[in-house]
């Protein structure tokens, strides 16, 4: 499979195929890829244990991760999107369908929802926040700069509390974010993390 995907996806981006999990995760950390695509069922990582390393770790964390499987339980793939994972593709899939897929996770990947909506300056602050409230399980609150469709920074107060499964995992999150712009023209006040 390693060797397949080599190929066909190496005719169009640069390919990387570590032989097992681990060596992936050290590739992972030493050069940060647009994407990983991972088999759910590797040698020495699996991809859920790969995944989960990926998002608790602040500088991966934003890299989309599809995951590639035989299980075809519907139980397998909301198992992987709820840990994190950006995509999740059931063996056999056809080449034309893994090309889409892998094409719109890496045209994406260009322009996050952090590049989109969140300042430069605050990105890392966000992106701690949120980390730290998956790793912890815990709910967040936090006060940013945010993009506005007019092109002019705002400010918003970000709150998210999990909502854990019976298995005690995180099954989704709710969440709002409240302009609070008017509160900071007087001059910025920065909030740092709960937790």
């Amino acid at each position: 499979m390693r060797d397949y995907l080599t190929r066909l996806l190496g005719s169009a981006w640069e390919v990387d195929a570590p032989g097992d999990g681990r060596q992936a995760l050290a590739r992972i950390r030493q050069h940060p890829p647009d994407l990983v695509l991972a088999d759910v069922m590797m040698p020495a990582l699996d991809g859920f244990a790969l995944l989960r390393a990926i998002r608790a770790d602040q500088a991966l964390a934003a890299i989309p991760v599809m995951l590639v499987t035989a299980r075809a339980a519907e139980e397998s793939a909301i198992e992987g999107l709820l840990a994190g994972a950006g995509d999740y593709v059931v063996q056999p899939f056809s080449a034309r369908e893994l090309l889409a897929r892998v094409g719109a996770h890496t045209n994406a990947s260009t322009a996050t929802w952090l590049d989109r909506y969140i300042d430069a300056a605050d990105q890392p602050m966000v992106v701690a926040a949120i980390r730290h409230a998956i790793g912890t399980r815990s709910a967040f609150e936090l006060e940013h700069r945010v993009k506005r469709p007019d092109g002019t920074l705002g400010w918003a107060l970000s709150r998210a509390v999990p909502l854990l499964g019976d298995d005690g995992e995180i099954a989704e999150w709710i969440g709002t974010a409240t302009d609070v712009t008017a509160g900071h023209e007087a001059g910025p006040r920065r909030q740092e993390p709960a937790g």
